[in-house]
């Protein structure tokens, strides 16, 4: 009697489940085939605190540039116009705006190679007549250490 019992409750169980899974998948389906609803136009004279900090309207670039020693200028990494894959490092005079080339894509080129070395991370000599490829040198010392 209580196998009995047991196999219909079983049973039972078995069938309200076959029929509840499928039913909702589709309730599922048709919820997330709804249309989404316009967003309400933002009054772009107005600023709020939704603006500000809910999305990137108000983001802003990281700067990526190295002040020299003296505090004249700064440098950045740009585009190279000889060489496209790489870029040069750019002496900006904040004073004028002028930008001059102080290391140019090509003038990293290996001996025996025909590309720049890729430049990702660098600094100055104190004298600015030097420059470290930080990249370069932590790859280096991470293989020194891991000997």
């Amino acid at each position: 009697m209580i196998f009995r019992r047991f196999l219909l409750l079983t049973a039972s169980f078995t069938f309200v489940f076959t029929l509840a899974i499928p039913i909702c998948a589709i309730a599922a389906e048709s919820e997330d085939s709804k249309p989404e609803e316009p967003q309400p136009k933002v009054d772009e004279s107005v600023l709020t605190v939704d603006r500000i900090y809910g999305g990137s309207e108000f983001a802003s670039k990281g700067f990526g540039g190295r002040w020299l020693e003296d505090g004249s200028a700064f440098t950045t990494l740009e585009k190279s116009a000889e060489h496209k894959e790489r870029r040069d490092i750019v002496r900006h005079d904040p004073a004028t705006g002028d930008k001059e080339i102080m290391v140019s894509a090509a003038e990293l080129i290996p001996p025996g190679e025909s590309k720049p070395l890729k430049i990702e991370n660098y600094a100055w000599s104190k004298s600015q007549t030097k420059l470290a490829d930080l990249h370069r040198f932590k790859a280096s010392l991470a293989a020194e250490f891991s000997r």
